[in-house]
């Protein structure tokens, strides 16, 4: 019975027209409130760089000394299955 009383209740609701200019107003808030101080840009900026220069520098650095170490001796060494076969 609870069902039928709710499903009624529902029926009647109706669609209520927004305000005029809503969408509107709800932008402005957002640009007014989005304001990222300049100084605060410029130090992600820089730190974004030192980041990329040190990312730079630790590549070449280990790009140019090589290990012995190949492909198959780092899947021994983490204990890796070094085969594609499902069942074993």
């Amino acid at each position: 019975m609870e069902n039928n009383d709710l499903m009624d209740a529902l029926g009647r609701i109706q669609c209520v027209d927004p305000p005029p200019f809503l969408f509107t107003r709800i932008e402005a808030r957002i640009a007014a409130r989005v304001v990222v101080p300049r100084a605060r840009l410029i130090a992600v900026a820089c730190a974004s760089a030192f980041l990329l220069l040190v990312n730079a520098a630790v590549l070449t650095r280990t790009s140019s000394t090589r290990s012995g170490l190949s492909l198959g001796d780092v899947v021994e060494v983490m204990g890796m299955n070094a085969s594609n076969q499902l069942y074993e």
